[in-house]
């Protein structure tokens, strides 16, 4: 049985076609992986997840005039995400909340659900957001 380069020139050139052909797709793809592998590779977020407290009591003056008593549902959550560029990411989920006034007790029902993205330079230390 005759080797393959004993097919004559034409046959060879051929062959030699498609070897480079599949060199240059070898190395486009290559390319393509590293480059699609990069952002990948750089250091992963820190997520924290915060659970809310059932009951959080807050004295007068950090955040309001009087003090109050706060009553979450279960479920409720803070998400801190901290990315190595200095982005920092609050998530927020504190559904069906109410707030007593403890001299009052007068009520306030409140939901909370955002999503805040603040960037802090980290040369400068300045907060973007």
């Amino acid at each position: 049985m005759p080797g393959l380069w004993a097919q004559g020139p034409k046959r060879e050139a051929e062959t030699d076609k498609r070897v480079r052909r599949a060199a240059v797709g070898f190395v486009v793809l290559a390319t393509i992986a590293l480059v699609a592998a990069a952002p990948a590779a750089a250091a992963q977020p820190t997520r924290t997840v915060v659970p809310g407290q059932p009951v959080s009591h807050f004295p007068a003056g950090s955040g309001c005039t009087f003090a109050v008593t706060a009553y979450q549902t279960p479920g409720s959550r803070v998400t801190i995400t901290d990315f190595s560029d200095g982005t920092h990411v609050t998530d927020v989920h504190a559904m069906h909340r109410t707030i007593v006034n403890d001299a009052t007790g007068a009520t306030f029902g409140d939901n909370q659900e955002f999503h805040d993205v603040e960037w802090i330079d980290p040369t400068t230390g300045l907060l973007w957001a």
